[in-house]
Parts: C-alpha cells; sequence; structure tokens
C-alpha cells in the first residue's frame, strides 16, 4: 500500500519555469508534450496529467502512446520536434541533438536535419572518435603494418583497388577505406610515388 502511494506520488506533475505544454496530435488530447521532454498523460489524471517515464532504447528515452485503440511507440526528441520545431523544408526528416547528448530532449538542443546533413554529423562523429584508436594493433586483423605500407604503394601505382582486395584476402570496401584514411592512416605506403 506504501510503495502504491509513493508511485503516485512520484508521478504527479512537478510545474518548472519556462516550460511549455503541447497536446500530441492523433491522441484526442490524452498527452502532451513538453518544451523540455517530459511527456504527460491524462488517461487516469483527466484533470492535472502524470508523467509518463517510457523507457531507454540505445541511450534515446521512448514511450509507448494509445493511438485509435493500437500502441504506437514514439522517441521523445521525435514528439518535442514535430510540435515545438517547425521542419524547414520536407527533405528535413530527421531529428539531430545538436549537444550528442541522447537524453537532453529540449527544444534548445534539436534540429531538424536532411540525410546528408545526418550522414556528414554521423561521419564526423566517427572520425573525432576513432582518433583515438590509431596505431593500435589488431591482433586478428587480416592485414599486418607491412601488408599497408606495400598496399598504399599499390594505390598510389594506380592498381584496381578489386585486384588489392583479391591480392591481399580482404574486401573491395576495406581497401577503400584505406585509401580515404579511415582505416590505417598512420601507415606511410613504402614508397612515395609522386604524381
Amino acid at each position: 500500500m506504501i510503495s502504491e502511494i509513493k508511485n503516485k506520488n512520484e508521478r504527479k506533475l512537478k510545474k518548472i519555469e519556462n516550460e511549455e505544454w503541447k497536446p500530441i496530435p492523433r491522441t484526442n488530447g490524452k498527452y502532451h508534450i513538453s518544451s523540455i521532454g517530459r511527456l504527460k498523460s491524462f488517461i487516469i489524471d483527466k484533470k492535472n496529467g502524470q508523467i509518463v517515464q517510457g523507457s531507454l532504447t540505445s541511450g534515446y528515452r521512448r514511450v509507448s502512446l494509445k493511438i485509435n485503440k493500437q500502441t504506437e511507440r514514439f522517441f521523445i526528441h521525435q514528439l518535442v520536434a514535430e510540435a515545438f520545431i517547425p521542419k524547414p523544408s520536407a527533405e528535413h526528416t530527421h531529428i539531430i541533438h545538436i549537444d550528442s547528448n541522447k537524453k537532453n530532449n529540449q527544444v534548445s538542443n534539436l534540429a531538424w536535419v536532411t540525410k546528408e546533413e545526418l550522414n556528414k554529423r554521423m561521419y564526423q562523429h566517427f572520425v573525432k572518435y576513432r582518433k583515438n584508436y590509431k596505431g593500435v594493433i589488431i591482433s586478428n586483423s587480416n592485414l599486418k603494418e607491412e601488408d599497408v605500407k606495400l598496399l598504399k604503394t599499390m594505390i598510389n601505382k594506380g592498381i584496381p583497388q578489386y585486384k588489392i582486395a583479391k591480392m591481399f584476402c580482404v574486401s573491395a570496401t576495406q581497401i577503400k577505406r584505406i585509401t580515404r584514411g579511415e582505416n590505417w592512416s598512420h601507415v606511410e605506403p613504402k614508397i612515395v610515388i609522386k604524381k
């Protein structure tokens, strides 16, 4: 009995300064989303609403909502962006967390981006975080440093990448990554060839 009362009290709505609430479309006013990423349900407490916590999926807060007798799952950042941030164009179909903190779902931290902008951002994060791993010896790698030196020399000579991949028993994708400097960027070719 005491735990039931405690759980009900924890779900009561605490007012936060400058927080704005908007109803979520298609829910007939049963759910509202706030400008700081809080969700409240008016299903049980029809007057004041109750906070819905949801769960975490890959670090993102996610909730299940009943819409037209069907349960649908939504990410909180998606609900906030759809309610508070107008899309610049039809091409802007993805939402990013500006500070890269998946739990910071405030309006000021969200932005609509195009698929190209999202891919560019993901690549920049990939490059930024993998710099820590450069020079690390990977014991299960098919290539050794001497192989990569020779391989880079062959690339510089203009030998087709698919042939190099066959010679070293690696994928063409691996050769492309080496060419672009994504993998083995710390290794120099055996012979530097001037073009």
